[in-house]
């Protein structure tokens, strides 16, 4: 149906096609081609169509076997509940997935995309020290990987985790970052119930020695 319209088209409106399909060749096996035509008109009368078939095969191939590794690559994120970022430089932009929503206590449509948003949400007493460290993964194309505390607009505190690289073009320049975060609270929780656990073990056997 898709090439009979195509070559209707062609005879009828005088058209152009470029479309891909799959072709069943003679040994049964279906083959993806990229079909090219054209109508030749002199005069204002429909002489012939020309085209050419182009073996796609492999590009599609790879097409699918992205396609199949950017899903498990979402649902590995999605199951670990670690959120994608992405932020652009040049236009001062940020991109982020549905998790990274999750992750900062925040809706979609109260997310504007700008830097300073994220800026907001960051603990006070944590924001400086990240903003500098942004700027020197940026300007000395340092490793970016730290933690800090974002406040939700509850006012519930969490703790993240964030790693990033800097793309730069041809030139140097640094175009975007691209990073993951994910929820530390409850590491962080527990490493500090761990550490009090252990200073009263240590009070402890200080009055058991005196």
């Amino acid at each position: 149906p898709i090439i009979t319209a195509c070559v209707e088209n062609a005879i009828k409106e005088y058209k152009s096609w470029d479309v891909e399909l799959q072709i069943v060749t003679a040994s049964g096996k279906l083959k993806w081609v990229r079909a090219i035509g054209s109508p030749i008109v002199e005069n204002g009368k429909l002489i012939r169509l020309e085209g050419t078939f182009q073996d796609i095969m492999t590009r599609k191939q790879n097409e699918q076997k992205t396609e199949d590794l950017n899903l498990r690559l979402t649902l590995a994120l999605t199951a670990s509940n670690v959120g994608v970022w992405e932020y652009n430089l040049v236009e001062n932009t940020l991109i982020w997935d549905t998790q990274m929503y999750n992750l900062y206590g925040i809706k979609k449509e109260d997310f504007d995309g700008a830097y300073l948003a994220w800026e907001k949400g960051l603990h006070p007493d944590d924001r400086d020290r990240c903003v500098q460290e942004v700027q020197d993964a940026v300007n000395n194309n340092e490793k970016f990987d730290t933690e800090f505390r974002v406040v939700w607009p509850n006012g519930k505190v969490k703790n993240i985790r964030a790693l990033a690289d800097v793309v730069f073009d041809e030139n140097n320049n640094p175009l975007k970052m691209v990073g993951v975060n994910w929820d530390i609270t409850e590491l962080v929780k527990n490493k500090l119930l761990l550490a009090q656990a252990k200073n009263k073990a240590e009070d402890l056997l200080s009055l058991i020695h005196i």
